[in-house]
C-alpha cells in the first residue's frame, strides 16, 4: 500500500486494518500520525541488529495469537545464525513497542 516513505493513506483507510506495523527509520512520522487517527493499534519497530528480530517475533506472535509460529521463526533464525561466521549479539528488548493512538517520539 505504497512504499515506506509514501504510504497510500487512502488505501490503508479503505482496508480498515486493526493494526499497522511501522519502522522508526523507514516510515515518516507525519504519515503515521495521520494513520493513527483511524488505525487503533500501531506497532512501532526499531530493530538495530538482526537479533532484535527475536523480540519482534515474540511481540507480533502475541499480538496476532501466533505464538507457536513466532517461536518457530525464532528457532529457525537462531539456527541460521549458528551457521554464520559472526557471533550473535544479545537481543535488545527495546526493539519494538506497541501504542494505541500515540506515536513514540
Amino acid at each position: 500500500m505504497g512504499g515506506t516513505k509514501d504510504a497510500d493513506i487512502d488505501r490503508i483507510r479503505a482496508a480498515a486494518p486493526t493494526h499497522l506495523v511501522v519502522n522508526v527509520d523507514e516510515n515518516r512520522r507525519e504519515q503515521i500520525e495521520d494513520i493513527a487517527r483511524f488505525v487503533p493499534h500501531i506497532v512501532v519497530t526499531h530493530p538495530n541488529t538482526p537479533e532484535d528480530n527475536l523480540e519482534l517475533f515474540r511481540l507480533l506472535g502475541g499480538i496476532f495469537r501466533r505464538e507457536a509460529q513466532a517461536a518457530q521463526l525464532a528457532e529457525d533464525f537462531m539456527a541460521a545464525r549458528g551457521r554464520c561466521a559472526a557471533p550473535p549479539r544479545p537481543c535488545r528488548a527495546s526493539a519494538c513497542s506497541i501504542s494505541s493512538g500515540r506515536i513514540p517520539g
